[in-house]
């Protein structure tokens, strides 16, 4: 069976290049329309998308359910594809938070995995709720009912990524770019065997 992941369209705080996290910040024209290409892209690759997951954050139920509408499936929260919450730092651009504290900046990307922001979480904070909500949600899954998107974040996906594919975390910015409205597709056994 294959299994989609796909990151949000764009929202105003990603063209000013701040940092979410947690925030909920609405898509704005661009993200609506990245959403409906999206939707347009997954269904030219033949997909058969039967259910929809999504991060809680608005941003990522609106481009959900712009998808799951494309579809005619459902479309359910899945509270562990939510964004890694950066703490203090959200609002800021990453330059900033360079500027303003650069040994905790410095800490943070060398150690991504287990370090996490102010009042913030880690890599592994996200990794902890998200791959038990995936990995409950594809082995609960009929391999003959069609195929399931899960709807999530940049940070998320690229620490996912990370764990799938044994990047370190300390690459992680250089190894993986999701623009917008993205997509991958996987397998759910290449999942399942490593959740």
């Amino acid at each position: 069976m294959r299994v989609y992941f796909a990151r949000h369209g764009e929202t105003d705080w990603n063209a000013l290049k701040h940092i979410q996290g947690s925030r909920d910040i609405p898509l704005n024209a661009t993200g609506r329309a990245q959403a409906q290409l999206l939707a347009d892209r997954l269904a030219a690759q033949d997909a058969r998308i039967a259910r929809v997951y999504t991060s809680p954050l608005c941003r990522a139920v609106e481009t959900a359910e712009t998808v799951a509408a494309r579809f005619g499936c459902g479309c359910e929260v899945l509270p562990g594809l939510a964004e890694i919450d950066f703490g203090d730092w959200e609002g800021m651009s990453w330059s900033e938070v360079r500027e303003s504290d650069p040994a905790a900046f410095k800490h943070f990307q060398e150690n991504r995995r287990t370090q996490r922001p102010p009042h913030g979480e880690s890599c592994q904070d996200a990794l902890d709720r998200l791959l038990p909500d995936v990995g409950r949600v594809l082995r609960l899954a009929d391999p003959q009912g069609g195929e399931i998107l899960f709807l999530t974040h940049s940070a998320v996906l690229k620490a996912f990524l990370c764990r799938l594919n044994g990047t370190p975390f300390s690459s992680i910015s250089d190894a993986y770019t999701l623009g917008n409205a993205e997509f991958l597709t996987f397998s759910a056994e290449e999942i399942l065997q490593k959740v």
